[in-house]
């Protein structure tokens, strides 16, 4: 007896074949031993041979399509217990009663963690999230000037629209790699470091503005945003292929390094050796938020031009001294 497992165009969930004889035909005519509904299945498709226990043949019909095993075209070939064929859109897998199968998987790994990401609730908590998000920084970030209102939506639209192609993007990977495209767990684990990054951007950004002295603002985003990446693609990966811990990992740390590396490169390219002026550009930049005085943007933004006549006086008193 053998069994055959059939997974693909009928549905997601596989169906079972439990079979005595030694000779099983398979396709989409009523009169085959296995029939599938898979129009890209000849009537009559292959013709598999298990009379013999130590060495399985399989045979193509001459169907329009083919016959795959291990993504190979095949004619006529023999198989052993747990051997994947692939006839139109339909995989096929065969066992001996005696199959050895793999120990059940744990419900506690990271992989299963991840798909707590899959409720529509979360979708749309995290999709709300990342719409208002750039939203609300264009508003407490404005100088009083009245927004267009098309300036919301446009920033909006701009998030939802990047997180879904970066989705779109995993997902098509899963679904060549492993016949699964879990678009919704992809999407909201996209979306989530996305927000975290830019959270924490903001964080390192007011840190830096409300310690005096405090150097390197750049260097230390980037570095946090290197983590981030690395975590986001080692979790994609995981997600959307089957690949080793360790390859998963190499790729990880090459892009954490290479998103380092480009930054070092450009940031060394802006010293002011390689202009021909140097780099201020005369804008006064007020910080989003002070802690340490309590001052709003609006105090501040007023105290400006005393700050500069003192400056000016200063530098006049400076110039009578000479």
């Amino acid at each position: 007896m053998v069994v055959i497992e059939v997974k693909g165009s009928e549905g997601t969930s596989p169906r079972f074949e439990r079979l005595n004889q030694h000779v099983i035909r398979i396709g989409r005519a009523p009169d085959n031993d296995v029939i599938i509904d898979d129009p890209y299945i000849d009537a009559h498709h292959i013709s598999l041979d298990v009379s013999d226990a130590a060495s399985w043949h399989v045979s193509d019909l001459d169907s329009v399509n083919g016959t795959l095993k291990s993504h190979h075209s095949i004619s006529s070939t023999t198989i052993c217990s747990g051997d994947e064929l692939t006839i139109g859109r339909t995989r096929l897998r065969i066992f001996d009663l005696e199959h050895r199968m793999q120990p059940a998987l744990s419900l506690r790994t990271l992989e299963h963690l991840l798909f707590g990401f899959n409720s529509t609730g979360s979708l749309v908590l995290f999709v709300a999230a990342i719409a208002l998000y750039p939203c609300i920084a264009i508003y407490l970030n404005s100088s009083g000037a009245e927004i267009k209102p098309d300036t919301y939506l446009v920033a909006a639209l701009s998030s939802i629209g990047t997180s879904l192609v970066l989705a779109a993007a995993w997902s098509l990977l899963g679904r060549l790699l492993r016949s699964e495209s879990r678009f919704r767990v992809l999407l909201n684990l996209t979306i989530v470091f996305w927000l975290v990054s830019s959270l924490l951007s903001l964080l390192v950004y007011i840190t830096y503005y409300n310690f005096p002295g405090g150097m390197g603002r750049g260097f230390a985003n980037v570095i946090f945003m290197a983590v981030l990446l690395g975590i986001y693609v080692y979790l994609g990966l995981l997600i959307s292929t089957r690949l080793a811990v360790r390859s998963r990992q190499i790729i990880s740390l090459t892009v954490m390094v290479g998103l380092l590396g480009t930054f070092a490169v450009t940031d060394f390219s802006r010293r002011d050796q390689y202009r021909p002026n140097p780099s201020y550009d005369g804008l006064v930049r007020s910080p989003r938020l002070l802690f340490r005085s309590g001052e709003s943007q609006v105090g501040y933004r007023a105290r400006l031009p005393d700050v500069f006549a003192q400056a000016d006086e200063l530098a006049l008193d400076t110039d009578a001294e000479d």
